[in-house]
């Protein structure tokens, strides 16, 4: 992986078989030296992988034009990317936090490179790779768990349920009759934090209430 991040135009359209660490965020999906031995990263590509970011692509973008790989999805691919999907949950609204991952995973990637041209964007969001890894398969998965780095107070292992506010009634007009599709707010007259904030709806057919809303 030390050479073909440091130099990826040298492996321009080759299959290769590298151990790698994968970088993964709200901005960023890549691989990188498993070793430190390198800081430069490849963009890591396959159908169903990616981070939360849309990729940005322009006019110059770079078109790869070669026969598309066919991913093994095996075991051990299935336990990568159970590992890359695990997150830290929230425990409050005041601990929300995007890309939280519970797990640096470290694999042998098999796939071939692909470097864009010159004078072309790069791949990725915001073209910011000058170089992609197209991944074939995956062996030898391993994860750290990095759950001890979050504050227990903060982020649970597991997700946690939120309380949630319902309200049910009847609409009444002032002649007492029900009032059909009429739109109305609710608000709190306690000093409750997690729902100080208005709901809209609207009544239904017959006039009836149905609220549900968990706190944002």
């Amino acid at each position: 992986m030390y050479d073909i991040a440091a130099k990826p135009q040298d492996f321009d359209g080759k299959l290769v078989r590298v151990r790698a660490r994968v970088n993964s965020g709200f901005e960023i999906f890549a691989v990188e030296d498993a070793d430190n031995r390198c800081k430069d990263t490849l963009w890591l590509t396959y159908s169903g992988g990616g981070p939360v970011a849309s990729v940005s692509l322009g006019k110059n973008a770079p078109t790869v034009r070669r026969p598309p790989l066919v991913l093994r999805e095996d075991e051990q691919f299935k336990l990568f990317q159970k590992y890359l999907n695990a997150e830290m949950h929230p425990t409050s609204e005041g601990s929300m936090c995007i890309a939280c991952k519970r797990y640096e995973v470290t694999a042998t990637l098999t796939g071939r490179v692909d470097f864009a041209r010159e004078g072309s964007a790069g791949f990725g969001h915001m073209n910011g790779w000058k170089a992609q890894f197209v991944l074939q398969g995956v062996t030898e998965v391993a994860a750290r768990d990095l759950s001890v780095n979050y504050d227990p107070k903060e982020f649970s292992t597991h997700p946690v349920k939120f309380p949630t506010g319902y309200v049910t009634g009847l609409l009444l007009d002032p002649t007492g009759k029900p009032t059909a599709q009429a739109e109305l707010t609710l608000s709190s007259i306690e000093d409750v934090p997690l729902y100080k904030h208005d709901f809209q709806s609207r009544t239904d057919g017959s006039g009836k209430i149905q609220v549900c809303s968990s706190p944002r």
